[in-house]
């Protein structure tokens, strides 16, 4: 199978942009929520993605110029990955960019971005044996999971909540 080469310290990069829409999204959720618990909330995503961000950026300087080699085909998918449309812009698409959004909308597209992140790191993993062994891949997959599941576990109390009688 062919091999392309892959630039580690670009996909850092990358992954620290997605975390700033990640939080700005965040933080404009919490600056507009009227319930004092989906703004807490919100904020404390928008802190997480602040330090997943941060975490990004330190690896990215640590993986300057290093590439790995991987397949054709899963360089082409990491791709088709990284070009997919990002939620929030799609949620925002055809508005005003000053959208409100229910404290439901919002978790959806929190998880959506979540899910994704996780998709692309374990994929990025799966090309390369010597990427799956990375410390800092494994603790950024761990987080992104935890992330996921606080939000996943955020969603199950907002309805619980709502579902008493």
């Amino acid at each position: 199978m062919a091999e392309v080469s892959f630039d580690l310290e670009k996909m850092m990069n990358t992954l620290a942009g997605q975390e700033v829409d990640g939080y700005t999204f965040y933080e404009k959720v919490a600056a507009e929520a009227t319930n004092e618990k989906t703004k807490k909330a919100f904020l404390k995503y928008a802190k997480d993605e602040r330090r997943h961000e941060a975490f990004y950026k330190k690896q990215a300087k640590k993986y300057a110029g290093k590439t790995v080699m991987i397949g054709k085909d899963d360089a082409a998918f990491i791709d088709m990955l990284l070009a997919s449309p990002n939620p929030i812009k799609m949620a925002e698409q055809g508005s005003d960019c000053k959208t409100m959004y229910s404290r439901e909308q919002a978790e959806k597209i929190a998880e959506k971005l979540e899910s994704d992140t996780i998709m692309l790191l374990g994929q990025i993993m799966s090309a390369n044996p010597e990427l799956a062994e990375e410390k800092a891949f494994k603790d950024a997959l761990r987080e992104e999971r935890f992330h996921l599941s606080s939000i996943r576990q955020s969603q199950a109390d907002f309805l619980a909540g709502h579902m008493m009688l």
